[in-house]
């Protein structure tokens, strides 16, 4: 199996109980496989020791005697971890050790035929052997480097009857299960079976019947997906056009706030000068009259100073003229007044005068 297929089969070597690569997998009698550890624990939580209801579709399992270590191994899947770890030395993510001596020493050549890591001594072992000396053998140096192209499989491994302890070569399709030749006689005479061989061959056209409509579905969703990913191309494209859009159009916006802003800004400062000016005007004749009315008191006042150094016959002559000065100037001073002019009140509020929605549909 080429590395990129493998990739695609991780996800079938999960355990859904610990969401982990299978341990030692175990399947029950519905087939639904986990790690014998995780099947352990459901046992032990179980109210009844003696069997399991599978997590999946909650059919029970009797547990054999023996305890969960006695179920039976899923070889298929045990092969898949064995390829996966096989493909991982080759593709040298892991470091790969001699498979066959006891030193464990790392592997520098790999048997094709065999798909067995050796060391240089059990190399030599193996290329001067009667049964192994026409393997095809390659460094693994050369292995790794090659990588996408080779593909090794690990040594078939034969499901063997927990009981009789011989291989599962027939199947009952009644039971659904292997067995042996001794099951056979013993259990399943009467039911329908055949060799696993022959069983295998007509399932394994029946699987390839059912995949007909999987590669259908296949070729419908990468074209869906083809489409999708268009038209995401697409709204990229879009959002990238309208976000020029939006750009330019607050740009001109801007422009034209800025010149609606300033006329209104020149407008209202036009205004005030304009209003503050009138009132500084009035303010400017009012001051002039203060002044010009406390110039001629200060005059009148002088006067009567010098009327009062002066002879009598002066002090009658200009009597008249101090007294009618005194009064006028009395009136004009009943109509000024001496309060303070009263202050202007002046004040600038700043409004919100645009609002902008932006719609998306």
């Amino acid at each position: 199996m080429a590395a990129k297929q493998m990739k695609k089969m991780t996800g079938h070597l999960v355990c859904p109980i610990c969401c982990e690569l299978y341990k030692n997998p175990k399947h029950l009698s519905c087939y639904h496989s986990y790690c014998e550890a995780c099947l352990t624990k459901l046992q032990e939580k179980s109210v009844d020791k003696s069997s399991i209801a599978c997590p999946e579709c909650r059919r029970m399992s009797v547990v054999p005697a023996g305890g969960v270590k006695d179920l039976p191994n899923n070889f298929f899947i045990n092969r898949l971890l064995d390829e996966i770890a096989l493909q991982r030395k080759v593709e040298g993510e892991e470091e790969a050790k001699c498979d066959l001596c006891v030193r464990k020493d790392p592997a520098e050549v790999l048997c094709l035929d065999c798909s067995a890591f050796l060391c240089s001594r059990c190399t030599d072992n193996h290329k001067y052997s009667i049964e192994y000396q026409n393997h095809n053998m390659m460094p693994l140096n050369e292995v790794q480097s090659k990588k996408e192209n080779i593909t090794v499989k690990p040594k078939a491994k034969f499901a063997l009857c927990q009981e009789h302890e011989i291989e599962l070569n027939f199947y009952c399709e009644t039971c659904e299960q292997l067995v042996c030749h001794y099951c056979i006689m013993k259990d399943h005479l009467q039911h329908e079976h055949d060799t696993v061989k022959k069983v295998a061959n007509k399932y394994r056209q029946q699987m390839d019947d059912m995949m007909k409509p999987v590669e259908k579905m296949i070729e419908g969703l990468s074209t869906a997906h083809n489409k999708v990913h268009g038209v995401k191309d697409e709204i990229g494209a879009k959002a990238t056009s309208v976000d020029k859009e939006i750009d330019v159009y607050y740009e001109k916006v801007q422009r034209q706030l800025l010149r609606q802003l300033q006329q209104q800004k020149d407008d209202l400062k036009t205004e005030l000068h304009k209003v503050l000016g009138q009132k500084q005007k009035e303010a400017s004749l009012h001051l002039e009259k203060m002044e010009h009315s406390q110039a001629e008191l200060e005059s009148v006042k002088e006067l009567n100073s010098a009327v009062k150094r002066g002879s009598d016959q002066e002090a009658l002559l200009m009597k008249k003229q101090v007294m009618d000065n005194v009064k006028r100037l009395s009136e004009l001073y009943g109509q000024l007044g001496t309060d303070p002019v009263e202050s202007v009140a002046v004040e600038f509020e700043c409004q919100r005068i645009w609002s902008v929605i932006f719609t998306v549909w």
